[in-house]
């Protein structure tokens, strides 16, 4: 949750599910949104993708999903 993060909130960025994949995506004029240290809008998640928002750094983890037999 983005609440642990002053000054951050769903008005400045949307991480959502699309075409099997996870992406992140700024959503306000920031110029502050960087991945490896070029600033960018958009970014299509990876496992360990890391990318910093203002003062905040993130890294994506994605836990493999057990499939369960029908």
């Amino acid at each position: 949750p983005l609440d642990k993060f002053p000054g951050i909130s769903r008005k400045h960025l949307r991480i959502f599910y699309r075409d099997s994949q996870w992406c992140v995506e700024v959503l306000s004029k920031m110029e502050n949104f960087f991945v490896n240290g070029q600033p960018t809008t958009q970014l299509t998640l990876e496992d360990k993708s890391q990318f910093t928002l203002g003062p905040y750094s993130f890294t994506f983890v994605q836990e493999a999903v057990e499939q369960q037999q029908v």
